[in-house]
């Protein structure tokens, strides 16, 4: 994933930045959980470092894919609790589980 926001970031003409969003923790295989069991899974699991640094900023957060939108929703929390950004979103894909 960090190669196609690399690309994406180059493209864009803007810069790729990956030391604010962290993982603390590697999460199990989500294949099998429902939304809900995913949220909790990567809610802990994701924390960040000198929000300051992109307060006032427009953010594009990156993910491959998107199967329940968890992942997205927990990193989003985590960046616009200690800043005010305007955060968009990119992916390769969306799954037909998140549209359940």
């Amino acid at each position: 994933m960090a190669l196609f926001a690399k690309h994406l970031a180059k493209s864009l003409n803007a810069r790729y930045v990956d030391t604010i969003l962290l993982k603390s923790i590697n999460t199990k295989t989500q294949v099998f959980q429902s939304r809900e069991e995913r949220f909790h899974s990567v809610a802990n699991s994701f924390y960040a470092k000198n929000l300051s640094t992109i307060d006032g900023k427009h953010v594009l957060l990156v993910d491959d894919v998107i199967t329940t939108g968890a992942t997205i929703e927990a990193c989003a929390l985590i960046l616009n609790s200690g800043s005010r950004i305007r955060l968009s979103l990119a992916t390769i894909a969306i799954t037909h589980s998140i549209f359940r």
